[in-house]
């Protein structure tokens, strides 16, 4: 659409643990609509918290931050530009990064790369934790097919992602998976793939920081989390029901520990004996940072 650009992103208002409040805020991020909408941002910018700024998928889980404050290669016009326009119009709060697809070393999004091992052992793995959905799901074949339909790939979500127009915003609608293989409206419990993989693990981390503000081991303020429009819907949605958003993390641990393997062999040494303690610290683990006076 022509001028598109010149449309706004919606946003999600939602109150967590102790009452601290998340606006999910979605964007485009593209140097002409930053640039258009700059205004705005710094304006609610300056009276946040916490702003959350979604990462760069190539590089280690944490290190986007950095990047986009002072590496060259990184100023794309976009979220380093919202950085620091930030801390211009007065910001002095946290930069957080909650986005934790890290495919650095291994991207496991198009799944038609993968050898038919990964399947075998990833269902026998969702057999053991989630028994009752693997019913449903009922073969390492079937489990391809599901994963295919919701990557990030023309096969997948690009080919049925809906886009609309409207009142001077713009909505993009990520589908989810029917139980017949068609597209769903709403959750059916089959969500798997890296996009319900991170805004599930977000959604994780946002309650983890509202923990931290409530008990007082960082200032309590309001929470901006920054986000591609496309993860908008399905953040909301896992914010609401935290303990579901848990579940799509634990069937996504090969997403979750990506970066720190370094054979694909390692990821069916997790599937068949996964380490709990270094899975846990993993979900728990915040990058902050912080602007030097």
């Amino acid at each position: 659409m022509k001028d598109s650009y010149k449309f706004d992103c919606p946003n999600h208002y939602i109150r967590l643990t102790g009452g601290v409040g998340v606006f999910l805020r979605g964007y485009i991020h593209h140097k002409d609509y930053h640039t258009y909408h700059k205004d705005t941002f710094q304006a609610i910018n300056k009276n946040a918290a916490i702003i959350c700024i979604e990462g760069i998928t190539n590089v280690p889980f944490g290190e986007s931050l950095d990047l986009y404050w002072s590496d060259p290669n990184a100023q794309f016009g976009h979220y380093d530009a919202l950085m620091k326009e930030a801390v211009i119009s007065g910001f002095d709060g946290f930069f957080a990064e909650i986005d934790a697809r890290d495919t650095s070393k291994f991207s496991m999004d198009d799944v038609s790369f993968l050898p038919r091992v990964f399947f075998n052992k990833y269902f026998a793995y969702l057999v053991k934790i989630e028994p009752s959905l693997m019913k449903k799901i009922n073969s390492p074949e079937k489990l391809k097919e599901v994963l295919m339909r919701q990557s990030n790939t023309e096969k997948g979500v690009l080919s049925r992602g809906f886009e609309l127009f409207d009142k001077g915003l713009r909505y993009y609608e990520t589908p989810y998976l029917a139980n017949d293989g068609k597209t769903s409206p709403h959750p059916t419990g089959l969500e798997f793939g890296q996009l319900h993989f991170t805004d599930a693990l977000a959604a994780t981390k946002l309650h983890l920081i509202a923990r931290l503000m409530s008990d007082g081991h960082i200032p309590n303020g309001p929470i901006i989390d920054y986000q591609g429009i496309g993860h908008l819907s399905n953040r909301s949605y896992y914010l609401q029901f935290p303990q579901y958003a848990m579940q799509v993390v634990l069937r996504s641990i090969h997403e979750l520990m990506a970066g720190s393997v370094n054979e694909l062999t390692d990821i069916y040494c997790l599937f068949d004996n996964p380490d709990w303690a270094k899975i846990t610290k993993e979900i728990l683990k915040l990058p902050f940072k912080k602007i030097e006076v």
